[in-house]
């Protein structure tokens, strides 16, 4: 799956702004300046994402790598982020809430890339704008530190 994940990766024709206007909100205002700051790193750019803006919607971003930006995602943010989806601020109870995530890979005749994404739901311990929270401010740590 690498191989045809990273030979669509082209760094030069990518032009975040002529797939988005920031002024009619193209890219959701939650995530914005994260999509434009991941987007200076050579090694990714992003394809797709959405916040996610009701209680059950998916949140998601969809990018594109090149090699070393595979290496990077798969050794350096994965790991990372496999124990961090975990909300631990204390409730009554001290109960703890993991937010479940999902990675996919996909290529086609009209894209390719990786997607990392979940359904923010809200719950007996947190709302979905928590768990929202939860979810892209993990992301933007370690997608920033790495990339």
């Amino acid at each position: 799956m690498k191989d045809l994940i990273i030979k669509d990766f082209d760094k030069s024709a990518f032009v975040i702004d002529a797939m988005s206007n920031h002024d009619e909100g193209d890219i959701d205002p939650y995530i914005v300046d994260f999509i434009d700051e991941i987007n200076k790193s050579e090694n990714i750019m992003t394809l797709y994402s959405c916040e996610g803006h009701n209680d059950g919607d998916n949140a998601y971003l969809f990018f594109n790598v090149n090699e070393k930006g595979w290496d990077i995602f798969w050794s350096k943010v994965v790991p990372a982020l496999s124990w961090r989806f975990c909300i631990d601020k204390s409730k009554e109870g001290g109960a703890m809430y993991q937010i479940n995530w999902m990675v996919s890979s996909k290529s086609n005749e009209y894209n390719s890339g990786i997607s990392i994404h979940t359904t923010l739901q809200s719950n007996l311990l947190y709302s979905w704008s928590e768990v929202k929270e939860v979810f892209w401010n993990t992301i933007k740590e370690e997608f920033l530190k790495n990339f």
